[in-house]
């Protein structure tokens, strides 16, 4: 059967552990997430965990070199829909008892960075999914938070840069413990939770016409606070328009569009991506965007064996 190309996007995270509820601290010795994929690469059949309909599990979870590679797959065993083709007849599909309909994301995980690779696949997981996944195996829980790309963060931290205007929409975590006590994102939060809402889209701006600076800028707070939920990867939305203090020259950032991705060519046999073309894809895109990732984690362990 003849082999075609596809176009893949992968997304960049950083994997980090938090507590799951406010009584757990926050000391988890040396417990690291690349150490819950060593943990479950011992294992000779990983666990499947279920949520709603679906089952979740990781498969061919192997070291090579200093990276892990692995498939997470999505099963799903009920409300199993029809197979048919245009203007034919319909029909079940004939599954075995135990069997489901299966998406998979291909990912690969770098223990120097905790750094996560993850194939974008809308029929299948996230990997905030993936996530809930590891958070299985550990007493704190996993998060894999996006990367920004180095330019724009630093853009929006620099002192000189007055916040003008800002929107944001996210749904943050419904612990408000995650935020310290009196920080913006903690009252926001707090509102939030208590309408029983669970995202909120915010347009906040200064007055551009006045002269006074505490009239015509945000507080800078909100720099901070936005880089915040940046860092949780609870953004959905969030641009702001910065101005520089000497020239009041407008900058516009857009924090989601400047997110770490790459766009990576694969070869498919058929209907199904060929795994060792996702690995190849994989590591393409780490070399890519390898001198961003030095920069971001300050490390040059970057050689593969």
């Amino acid at each position: 059967m003849d082999a075609d190309v596809r176009t893949i996007t992968i997304d960049f995270f950083s994997g980090k552990l938090r507590p799951k509820n406010k009584k757990q601290g926050t000391d988890y010795s040396d417990l690291t997430v690349s150490s819950i994929f060593r943990k479950i690469a011992l294992q000779d059949q990983p666990p499947a965990h279920e949520n709603g309909p679906y089952l979740f599990e990781i498969r061919r979870l192997i070291l090579s070199g200093k990276r892990y590679f692995g498939e997470f797959i999505k099963l799903r065993r009920d409300q199993i829909p029809l197979a048919g083709a245009p203007g034919g007849s319909e029909r079940d599909l004939e599954l075995e008892e135990q069997e489901g309909l299966l998406e998979k994301n291909f990912f690969s995980y770098y223990p120097d960075h905790e750094l996560l690779l993850f194939h974008k696949n809308g029929h299948a997981s996230s990997a905030s999914r993936l996530a809930w996944y590891l958070s299985k195996f550990s007493e704190p829980r996993v998060v894999f938070d996006s990367i920004l790309q180095p330019d724009p963060l630093r853009r929006l931290m620099r002192g000189d840069l007055n916040p003008r205007s800002l929107e944001i929409r996210f749904a943050p975590p419904s612990n408000a413990d995650f935020f310290p006590a009196e920080t913006w994102n903690r009252k926001i939060l707090e509102i939030l939770n208590g309408s029983a809402g669970i995202s909120m889209h915010l347009h906040i701006r200064g007055d551009g016409k006045s002269r006074d600076p505490t009239r015509r800028f945000l507080s800078k707070d909100m720099k901070r606070a936005v880089a915040e939920l940046c860092e949780l990867g609870a953004l959905k939305k969030a641009q702001v328009t910065l101005e520089e203090q000497d020239t009041e020259e407008l900058i516009p950032l857009d924090l989601i569009h400047d997110r770490m991705y790459s766009i990576q060519d694969v070869e498919k046999q058929g209907r199904y991506f060929v795994p060792t073309a996702m690995r190849v894809a994989l590591d393409n895109a780490y070399h890519e965007k390898r001198d961003q990732i030095i920069e971001i984690f300050g490390s040059d362990q970057d050689k593969l064996a």
